[in-house]
């Protein structure tokens, strides 16, 4: 799952690559895609086939993984017509990309099985790039001993203190929460925007 490129990365991070970053550039930047479709709940790879979703009661709205294409859609393997539901990103009708299907009438708890074009296409989002370029360090220096637990250092009489009460992932959401929170499927019933 090669999301981004060596220079992509080290320009988003404004720092040239270690060297043990560039010798296993591969390794990390697949782990950090997968660290982030956990987080997300979303899947970033570039594909064309079926994936099914749980329907929501009383909703109409269906957020999936993001898309550029539908081919098709059925509830409960009963075709939908694309007459009665349009595609969407967030509450944007016009996009590069897409993370919803609206229905014309709620969906009610079936699932619903989408044919389509999956991921971004050639319009991976600049703020996504940037994550992906930070969960790529975060991978990085988690092979550092210590690299990133050190809270405080001093001079006179050499002390370091460690931070034990977050670990690296933890710190990457606390940083990044505004992102995250941007491509994030919902997971439950109440969401933004209503129904």
């Amino acid at each position: 799952m090669s999301l981004l490129t060596k220079q992509e990365v080290a320009k988003l991070l404004g720092r040239a690559l270690s060297t043990k970053e560039d010798a296993a550039f591969e390794e990390y930047i697949d782990i950090a895609g997968i660290e982030l479709e956990e987080i997300l709940d979303i899947r970033l790879d570039e594909t064309t086939g079926e994936r099914v979703y749980p329907g929501r009661e009383d909703y109409r709205t269906l957020f999936i993984d993001p898309f550029t294409a539908v081919t098709s859609v059925e509830v409960d393997d009963e075709a939908v017509a694309a007459d009665d539901y349009r595609i969407a990103q967030n509450d944007r009708r016009s996009a590069a990309w897409y993370n919803s299907i609206v229905f014309d009438d709620p969906m009610g708890r079936k699932d619903v099985t989408v044919l389509a074009t999956w991921g971004f296409g050639d319009n991976l989002p600049n703020d996504l790039k940037l994550l992906i370029a930070r969960m790529f360090a975060v991978v990085g220096n988690a092979n550092v001993s210590g690299q990133d637990k050190v809270r405080s250092k001093s001079i006179e009489d050499f002390s370091v203190t460690y931070d034990t009460s977050k670990t690296s992932r933890d710190q990457f959401m606390t940083d990044n929460a505004r992102t995250i929170a941007k491509y994030q499927r919902p997971q439950s019933d109440v969401l933004h925007g209503g129904c």
